[in-house]
């Protein structure tokens, strides 16, 4: 079934979201630890 396909795929998009947005909250965070410097 093409549903369960598009349920499966739209697990790895999602993985790849949270580590982009763990990615870009640790480059912030550094650069607020940059900019207090």
């Amino acid at each position: 079934h093409p549903w369960i396909r598009s349920c499966q795929d739209s697990k790895i998009p999602l993985d790849i979201l949270v580590i982009r947005l763990v990615k870009s909250y640790l480059c912030s965070s550094s650069l607020r630890k940059a900019a207090l410097k």
